[in-house]
């Protein structure tokens, strides 16, 4: 058993700092408001709760925004840009003849209402504009009324190219595609009390995607095939995506997974799904990844995700691993116990490092690295969320225990399964 090099960790914290530096020291900052905004809305919100979601100091904050008002409403201009700047590229895409017009209506869906949180603070901010105010006043207006007048020329070249019927104005259209795209998420009592569904589910949002296409096809006529967003030529049980959001939102939640962290779940012999390469703090309703056990890793995904291949390789016991940010402090593996302590400086996102390091847990549960990252390797989320909170237990996970546990940490989210 070795010991990690103090000089060696200080140099890795060192590249660490310069990382989150100028242009992603931004990014995470906007990630860790999008969270805490979308959390606790505009008056709720703190800097200090931004700057731990980030990861950051709040003197940071303070050198790229100069209030929280400037931070919020970046926070909406940058998402807003963002989304319809890919919302122009894909509509270009279907209305140059070469796809179906009848996908717009679940494309609207798919691209403005990713996220329910920024749905509502959108709503608010839209709702709290003064009624007597000027258009050139209204929040990021320049931004948006350019993006808007591409999607109506968009709309205007499919009409003449024959794609899209007479009567559908389009300025109107883009409003009334916007709506269908928001209000299940802004009026979600409404929603969950007509559906009995929560809108984020990966069940509601199947539906009403097929839905939005079916009601695309009744307004433009068309005869294209039915391809609502969601679906994949690879699909996976939406039940396994949502089961890892709840594992990943649960580690964070229990102060595991830092700005770092990330989880994935076996899908089969073949392939494992992996959370996306952002906090575990801000997932919402984003997909996972879908992972081959060989061939090249997606573009979506961290190189990190080289070990997680590499134990679901060896491991066939395994269904979940989880890799949080950082070692808790003092956590040292008890005699006997499921973690082992490892000193080694292998990176996890070079094939031979992943290698050594699987080699190095063995047959165990939890590697804890002093200094680095501590990897988890269970048979389900439930053990894998046990084993990170408690690495040096000298005892295996107690299934029953376990489910105590993950009732616990999933308690209030919004996909918790329900106790039966």
């Amino acid at each position: 058993m070795t010991v990690t090099n103090p000089g060696a960790n200080a140099a890795a914290e060192g590249d660490r700092s310069r990382v989150r530096d100028g242009g992603r020291t931004r990014e995470l900052v906007l990630e860790g408001a999008m969270a805490e905004f979308t959390a606790k809305g505009f008056a709720g919100a703190r800097i200090d709760a931004v700057a731990e979601r980030a990861g950051v100091n709040v003197r940071s904050i303070y050198q790229h925004f100069e209030s929280k008002a400037a931070l919020f409403d970046a926070v909406l201009g940058d998402s807003v840009r963002h989304r319809h700047e890919h919302l122009v590229e894909a509509m270009a895409g279907l209305l140059d003849g070469s796809g179906d017009p009848a996908t717009l209506f679940p494309l609207f869906r798919g691209v403005l209402a990713d996220n329910p949180g920024w749905v509502r603070l959108m709503a608010w901010k839209e709702l709290s504009e003064d009624l007597d105010a000027d258009v050139d006043d209204f929040f990021a207006s320049d931004d948006r009324r350019r993006l808007y007048r591409d999607e109506i020329a968009l709309l205007d070249a499919g009409h003449d190219r024959g794609h899209l019927p007479d009567g559908l104005d389009s300025d109107l259209l883009v409003l009334a595609l916007t709506a269908l795209a928001a209000f299940p998420w802004f009026v979600r009592p409404l929603t969950m009390l007509l559906t009995g569904q929560r809108p984020e589910s990966p069940e509601f949002l199947a539906r009403y995607d097929a839905f939005l296409h079916a009601l695309g096809r009744a307004i433009t006529g068309s005869t294209g095939g039915s391809a609502p967003v969601t679906t994949t030529d690879d699909p996976v049980d939406p039940r396994a995506h949502r089961r890892l959001r709840l594992l990943g939102r649960a580690l964070d939640r229990a102060g595991l997974a830092g700005a770092y962290g990330h989880c994935s779940i076996r899908l089969d012999a073949h392939r494992f799904l992996v959370t996306p390469p952002h906090p575990l703090r801000v997932l919402t309703t984003q997909p996972g990844v879908v992972v081959a056990l060989d061939g090249p890793l997606p573009d979506r995904v961290g190189p990190e995700v080289v070990l997680d291949r590499e134990l679901y390789r060896r491991r066939p016991d395994v269904g979940t691993v989880c890799t949080l940010d950082a070692a808790p402090t003092g956590a040292l593996p008890a005699a006997g116990g499921p973690a082992v302590l490892h000193g080694g400086d292998e990176s996890p996102a070079d094939p031979a490092g992943a290698a050594a390091l699987a080699a190095a847990l063995g047959a165990r549960a939890v590697l804890v690295r002093p200094g680095h990252a501590t990897v988890v390797a269970a048979a389900d989320p439930a053990a894998a969320l046990a084993l990170a909170e408690e690495p040096g237990g000298a005892y295996g996970v107690d299934p029953a225990r376990a489910q105590r546990l993950w009732e616990y940490r999933t308690f209030g989210d919004p996909e918790a399964e329900p106790i039966v």
